[in-house]
């Protein structure tokens, strides 16, 4: 799904050098299905904008807050869920759990 060029360009430039990391080292999925992320600052997370990663590009990162809310860029409906359902249980809080 093509984006806009989202802020964080130097956190941007990391996850895409991971990724070519990852294929030359053969550890990625040769489907190239991912999801790659960074927190970056307080309340922001720059993520890959969709499930797949193979030719991933500059263009294809979203900015979200905390809350879920995409404050750059653009999701595709399946990493929109992801963000919402990883938030949601995060919001929480620690478990109580012995």
């Amino acid at each position: 799904m093509p984006g806009t060029t989202v802020s964080h360009s130097a956190q941007r430039d990391e996850l895409l050098a991971a990724t070519t990391t990852f294929f030359t080292a053969g550890v990625m999925s040769h489907s190239g299905h991912a999801n790659l992320s960074a927190r970056v600052g307080d309340r922001e997370i720059l993520l890959s904008s969709s499930g797949q990663v193979r030719e991933l590009t500059e263009d294809d990162f979203a900015v979200v807050s905390l809350d879920g809310s995409v404050i750059e860029g653009n999701l595709a409906p399946t990493n929109a869920e992801i963000v919402e359902m990883t938030l949601g249980s995060t919001a929480l809080g620690p478990s109580s759990a012995p």
